[in-house]
């Protein structure tokens, strides 16, 4: 039975959850803790969590059955982890430049997915990249 719902949008006090870290734990994704990207093993950054359901009356899985956490892959291929490095670099220090790039922003933002593993099968169309950014610059 479905005790508690959270959703990723909500923001009021007692409300906000950390669901990319509950993707985390819960072995669907690795948060890179440089990018703050979930990175899915077969999905890379193109995934999009929306909701927390809290079970209160299911017992959980014991310490033997715990799901593992994905590898972070930008461990494993340096050439990627630097990508994703200057990408993150390049977006944050668009918020440092006068007058900003408001308008294209969030395309830095975009780069970093991108970086991840460029021309990624699963990446999102560019309409729906746009809906996830809600953007329509």
């Amino acid at each position: 039975k479905i005790r508690r719902q959270f959703y990723a949008h909500e923001t009021k006090p007692g409300r906000l959850v950390a669901v990319q870290r509950m993707a985390n734990v819960a072995g669907v994704a690795h948060l890179d803790e440089r990018s703050h990207m979930s990175i899915h093993p077969h999905l890379g950054p193109w995934l999009a969590f929306r909701a927390v359901v809290v079970l209160d009356d299911t017992r959980g899985p014991n310490d033997a059955q715990a799901p593992k956490v994905p590898p972070n892959p930008l461990d494993s291929d340096p050439a990627a982890r630097r990508r994703v490095d200057e990408a993150f670099d390049a977006a944050l220090a668009g918020y440092e430049t006068p007058g900003g790039n408001a308008m294209g922003q969030w395309r830095l933002w975009v780069k970093v997915r991108d970086a991840v593993a460029p021309d990624h099968p699963a990446r999102y169309p560019e309409d729906q990249v746009m809906y996830h950014y809600n953007c329509l610059d």
